[in-house]
């Protein structure tokens, strides 16, 4: 019973060096995919300002918007696993 008293002690000190939970890894990973998406979607509409060809801009603004509907939705999620983890 020492032991694990002990164990917990480190861990309550060292938080950093306990392993993260489920929840905790998720909102890493959603915070990944919020970045990599929020860079995506600007630079798709850089490319949707740059370029002249019609049909191109209804590919690239196609894209984007269904990233932009991703990135919404990733932003809720976060938000949400970010109050739990508080």
């Amino acid at each position: 019973m020492e032991i694990e008293a002990f164990r917990k002690q480190l861990i309550n000190a060292n938080p950093k060096t306990a392993s993260p939970t489920k929840k905790e890894l998720l909102s890493e990973d959603l915070a990944i995919a919020y970045e990599a998406l929020d860079r995506i979607t600007d630079n798709l509409g850089e490319l949707i300002n740059e370029t002249n060809d019609t049909d191109k801009l209804v590919y690239y603004a196609q894209i984007r918007g269904e990233l932009c509907a991703h990135f919404n939705g990733i932003a809720m999620l976060l938000e949400d696993y970010n109050q739990d983890i508080s």
